[in-house]
């Protein structure tokens, strides 16, 4: 009998090859780690959330403005009863559509990819702390909401911006114009208009109208005889008076150079509250230019536009006017407004510069070279008439022809 025995397994040699599941579980943690190092760079502001704002704040909160720019005085907007002014203008109203544009803009501003983070590029970019372009500040009182560095332009109406103490660095939808800080760009260009429609009564210095009782137009207060108002001329006025435009404000103070204490000319608008508003228009006296060539000063005098100012009597702002607009008003007179008075009936006239007709000579047609002749009746008649006084001497005997009567038809 043959004895027989088991046979030993072969031992199995090498690194195990990983099961599907383990590598299914390493790919899980590996997404892990991944979204957890998102989540870490997004807490740290180096990526954002499109619906993160620039800038938090409540935009009904903010009542003071200010924008700074290199080399330019800072502006002031300040929120006082219920409007915008401008500090920069002793309160001269801002426009309000202006200041809200640039609030809802500021706060429409999101967080998106930085361009740097670095101190190094926001000296480049121009909105480090202490190297920028710009600066805006929103402020309630004293407290300040919200700040933000301008930097360089990042392209048409966009440009590299900071919020506060954040140091990532983005790109804005900000334009230039938008961020001025020139007072001038703030002003409320309409400040001057009044609603034609409220307009009940217009005074001059030479005339005075006002609305009818009934219809539309206007009518002459004091119409004198056969004076009839220009309709036409009257409603051009009227326009103008209600849509009054301005280039600069000028203060508050009064100088002598305005010369408001002689007017070229002064009106009055009577409202349809009972209101009036009167105005003051003068010529700004500018002082003699230097010359150096003799006729210079006269003819830099006749090249300068003249201008003018022009300030209400119940505000303290003194305006400049545009010359075009101040020369219509100067030259708003009555005869302006008038209709031309037609030339009586049967009436022809004559050219000032062109000499009457020869009776005469028109009818007989004779030539004006032998009607520019004496005739001999008028040299008789002449001779005849002379005064004793006048009777020539011996001196004047050889210049002295005698006259030859030539067909003397005398009887």
């Amino acid at each position: 009998m043959q004895a027989t025995g088991s046979v030993a397994n072969p031992v199995k040699t090498g690194t195990p090859r990983p099961t599907p599941a383990i590598l299914i579980l390493a790919l899980v943690l590996a997404l892990q780690l991944g979204l957890a190092l998102l989540l870490s760079l997004s807490r740290a502001n180096l990526a954002a959330s499109p619906e993160t704002p620039l800038l938090g704040f409540e935009r009904s909160a903010v009542d003071h403005l200010r924008i700074e720019h290199t080399g330019a005085d800072p502006l002031t907007l300040e929120h006082h009863d219920g409007r915008w002014v401008i500090a920069n203008l002793d309160g001269f109203p801002a426009a309000e559509n202006k200041v809200e544009g640039l609030l809802k803009r500021l706060a429409g501003l999101q967080k998106r990819l930085p361009v740097a983070t670095s101190a190094e590029g926001q000296a480049r970019f121009k909105v480090a702390g202490d190297d920028f372009e710009g600066r805006i500040v929103l402020k309630q009182g004293d407290e300040t909401l919200a700040t933000l560095y301008l930097g360089d332009a990042a392209g048409f109406r966009r440009r590299y911006v900071r919020a506060g103490d954040d140091p990532a660095v983005f790109e804005a939808d900000l334009g230039p114009a938008e961020t001025t800080a020139r007072p001038d760009d703030w002003i409320d260009r309409a400040w001057l208009h009044q609603d034609l429609r409220d307009i009940q009564r217009i005074e001059l210095p030479e005339v005075r109208l006002a609305r009818p009782d009934e219809g539309d137009g206007w009518q002459l207060v004091d119409a004198g005889d056969g004076e009839q108002l220009d309709q036409e001329a009257a409603k051009d006025l009227a326009s103008q008076l209600a849509l009054l435009t301005f280039n600069r404000v000028l203060g508050t103070e009064a100088k002598p150079e305005y010369q408001q204490d002689a007017p070229l000319v002064e009106w009055q608008l009577t409202l349809a509250s009972g209101d009036t508003v009167g105005y003051r228009l003068s010529q700004l006296a500018e002082p003699p230019a230097e010359s150096t060539k003799p006729g210079d000063s006269e003819a830099d005098e006749a090249e300068t536009p003249a201008r003018y100012i022009l300030k209400l009597t119940d505000k303290p702002y003194y305006l400049e006017l545009p010359a075009y607009a101040a020369e219509r008003l100067i030259g708003a007179t009555r005869a302006s407004l008038l209709v031309p008075p037609p030339a009586p009936a049967g009436e022809t006239a004559t050219p000032a510069d062109e000499p009457a007709p020869d009776d005469d000579r028109s009818a007989t047609g004779a030539d004006s070279t032998t009607d520019a002749a004496p005739r001999p009746e008028a040299a008789s008649a002449a001779q005849t008439t002379a005064p004793p006084e006048a009777k020539p001497t011996a001196e004047d005997a050889p210049l002295a022809e005698p006259a030859t009567p030539v067909g003397d038809d005398t009887p």
